[in-house]
């Protein structure tokens, strides 16, 4: 999908956002991926899972 906004966070550079992910996901488990649609619903992917990340942006 094109023209889509992102943010790429390296938690081993930016310690300071490692609450917030855990917050997010519930695990420590990354790669952790928020997708927040037109109408500000969020969906937290967690982990590499292709379906489910195409599921999130459809």
């Amino acid at each position: 999908m094109k023209n889509q906004e992102w943010e790429e966070v390296h938690l081993d550079e930016h310690p300071e956002r490692q609450q917030e992910a855990i917050e997010l996901s519930g695990s420590t488990t990354v790669p952790i991926t928020l997708i927040e649609n037109e109408a500000g619903l969020k969906n937290v992917v967690v982990g590499f899972k292709p379906a489910q990340l195409a599921e999130a942006i459809a």
